[in-house]
């Protein structure tokens, strides 16, 4: 099915990301982490361009998915000298890792992704059919197909026109490029995997070693909540990742004033905003002590560039829902 065209540019564009000096030595989780939010924003800059152009269709994002593809490929064969390295340094990581891994361990890697499994064979198993997906998730979708773009229509489910739209918009690609609805269950899924990324990096951060953060993971796959969103459209379990995704470029800024921090800082806070309204509260909770922080940092070091940056972060989430903003 054409939709193997997305999944095939995710591995492109954390291929090309781990070719990158900036990113090379960045641990896998993370490279994995800057390639979604990556793929996010492409995702969105096609649904936008092609909305606006009114040609939201089965052959324009074909076409837009293939020329960004053709694009990574042509950037990744100028690499090819250093591509070899990067992956035969990741390979050996990764079986090095593997082989040192105790008993339980094991254990719990082979459980989480037993649940993972399963999961994801029942979202394609069976069709988006709760409550919210029917009147408000997938509705909205069908409109966008029909029209050709994600301009507001007539409804009485206002809902469906002024809520953010992001999960949806990934719904809306997997749906027309796999002429139906086949994964839409599965956006929820592949960021519940996604999810484990941005835990296991905190968990780095903070000290935790190897065990703890298997055993995160396990718990994370493990709420009754989430192995309940995993299959259907909801958007809890995508919104939740951005916000994880925050948290942990929040801490990177507290050690490392760096750009491309607040790069991708930018990019989940705006991500987050436009998948869920919650999104708001919850930023909240991370802006607000990180801000006293920068501010208190700014006055004693008088690094002047945390402002540039800031606003920088500021501008990025802007840019991201302004169009969402001025449809409503």
């Amino acid at each position: 099915m054409p939709v193997v065209l997305i999944f095939i540019c995710f591995f492109l564009v954390f291929l090309n990301i781990s070719c990158i000096s900036l990113f090379k030595k960045a641990h896998v989780f993370e490279r994995g982490l800057y390639s979604v939010l990556m793929l996010s924003f492409a995702l969105l800059l096609f649904t936008e361009v092609l909305s606006l152009l009114e040609i939201l269709n089965f052959k324009a994002v074909f076409t837009s998915w293939f020329l960004f593809l053709l694009a990574m490929s042509i950037i990744l064969f100028k690499k090819k000298s250093l591509l070899n390295d990067v992956v035969y340094n990741d390979l050996s990581a990764v079986k090095r890792t593997f082989s040192t891994l105790s008993r339980v361990e094991k254990i719990g890697i082979y459980l989480i992704f037993l649940i993972l499994i399963l999961l994801f064979i029942q979202g394609v198993a069976y069709p988006p059919n709760n409550w919210d997906s029917m009147t408000y998730h997938m509705p909205r979708v069908i409109h966008w197909i029909a029209q050709g773009s994600v301009n507001h229509y007539p409804t009485n489910i206002i809902r469906q026109l002024y809520q953010p739209p992001f999960a949806e918009f990934v719904i809306l690609h997997f749906n027309t490029l796999s002429f139906g609805d086949y994964l839409s269950n599965s956006v929820q899924f592949f960021f519940l995997v996604f999810t484990i990324s941005p835990v296991v990096l905190i968990l780095k951060y903070f000290g935790l070693n190897r065990k703890y953060q298997i055993l995160s993971c396990v718990l994370l796959v493990t709420i009754p909540e989430v192995i309940l969103q995993a299959s259907n459209t909801k958007n809890d379990i995508v919104v939740s990742f951005f916000i994880i995704s925050t948290l942990y470029f929040s801490l990177k800024i507290l050690k490392e004033i760096n750009i491309k921090h607040f790069v991708f800082l930018g990019l989940s806070v705006g991500l987050a905003l436009l998948t869920k309204g919650t999104a708001y509260i919850y930023l909240l909770a991370i802006a607000l002590p990180l801000s006293i922080v920068l501010l208190i940092q700014l006055y004693r070091t008088k690094q002047f560039n945390i402002i540039g940056y800031s606003a920088i972060t500021i501008l990025i989430a802007i840019a991201i829902n302004s169009p969402h903003y001025a449809r409503n």
